[in-house]
């Protein structure tokens, strides 16, 4: 049974995220009068009567008013003043083939990438890798914040020596080739530029991620597009024992292998884990993929057209990406998506996994990344 403290210390906390105003519908046959009378209210009151039997008021209430509406038999029901959203869907044209891939199981040559005007907002993606390049026209919409940076060759915010992290940022969230258009992304630059990091590095910034996302509070997916040479128990353990409310999506490896062979691919079944192989150009599975059953979904992986740093190349600021870190982005991006529409962790990660549809490549049966807008 829950207890009305219960539900005070419950309110309580959704105020820090929603405001302090509250709407109070009356019981049937109770006129507001009698309750106005009951109660003595500070501050401005606004009151709605719709049709013949609903009365309601919504105001700014502090904790002993709410107690004592919880318990007045006269309130039928308390609810935040929770906002509503418009809902319009954005389609993009001409939008590059991974997009395409997760927007339809047959897309065609004309096929739009559909998506909510919406979705990102509000959501932080953490990206461990090389940096990201924030001076990229096409990241200009979004935020990019460098929270940490490990590397023994330390860089300014928004550069990225590699290219790694710039590529694997576009594809979750640039403006031509994101999945989302409007999330935050955390630069977690933790990997040297010649490709390589160290497992006492991750290690840490998954510490200072952690604590981050407690304070910012905000829904967070932890996006580790890095793969160990081997099964490696410290490694899984730490990504285990990450915070349930996170989601947290990694690489299946390019080891043309059993993923189950790998960290952190190798990760026992977290409800909030995604682990991402890849997909050539034909739909089948890359020849450098791993898979296995430590693999959840497949998506592109081969010839992804993604951003490049512009401290690289002056030419072009676009590449072609190919591996499972560049599925893994993809995969960040659509859990991203759903828990920006208000899905926990857990369950952004289950609707990703429902949402996929099941090809068979040379008798291997395997899951098909889709995003159902």
């Amino acid at each position: 049974m829950v207890r009305f403290g219960d539900i005070i210390i419950l309110l309580t906390l959704v105020r820090s995220v929603f405001g302090t105003k509250f709407v109070i519908q009356l019981a049937n046959e109770i006129s507001l009068e009698a309750v106005f009378q009951h109660h003595r209210f500070e501050g401005p009151l606004e009151v709605f009567k719709i049709g013949t039997g609903f009365k309601a008021f919504s105001g700014d209430f502090d904790d002993a008013i709410l107690q004592k509406l919880l318990n007045d038999p006269k309130v039928e029901s308390i609810s935040i003043d929770q906002r509503l959203q418009t809902q319009e869907y954005v389609f993009q044209q001409n939008a590059p083939a991974h997009l395409k891939k997760i927007a339809s199981s047959s897309p065609t040559p004309r096929q739009p990438y559909l998506y909510h005007s919406n979705a990102g907002i509000g959501v932080d993606i953490y990206i461990f890798d090389t940096g990201i390049d924030s001076k990229n026209p096409n990241l200009q919409q979004i935020n990019v914040m460098k929270l940490i940076d490990l590397t023994q060759d330390i860089a300014p915010a928004g550069v990225d020596a590699n290219g790694h992290g710039t590529a694997m940022a576009g594809v979750v969230a640039s403006e031509t080739f994101g999945v989302l258009k409007k999330c935050n992304l955390i630069d977690m630059r933790i990997v040297e530029k010649d490709g390589t990091s160290k497992l006492s590095s991750l290690l840490r910034a998954l510490d200072i991620a952690e604590k981050h996302v407690k304070t910012t509070e905000r829904p967070s997916v932890f996006t580790i597009p890095l793969i160990m040479q081997e099964r490696n128990a410290i490694l899984n353990s730490a990504i285990e024992n990450l915070n349930k409310e996170l989601a947290i999506v990694v690489p299946a490896g390019n080891q043309n292998s059993d993923a189950c062979n790998f960290s952190p691919a190798s990760c026992s079944k977290n409800a909030n884990l995604l682990v991402l192989g890849s997909l050539n150009q034909d739909d089948n599975l890359a020849e450098f993929t791993n898979f296995g059953g430590c693999v959840d979904l497949f998506t592109s992986g081969t010839d992804v057209i993604t951003l490049s740093p512009t401290d690289l190349s002056q030419s072009s600021l676009i590449r072609e990406v190919n591996g499972t870190s560049i599925s893994c982005a993809i995969g960040s991006g659509v859990v991203g998506y759903y828990m920006s529409l208000g899905f926990s962790s857990l369950q952004a990660i289950e609707q990703t996994k429902t949402a996929a549809y099941n090809p068979t490549s040379m008798g291997i049966e395997y899951k098909v990344l889709q995003l159902k807008p």
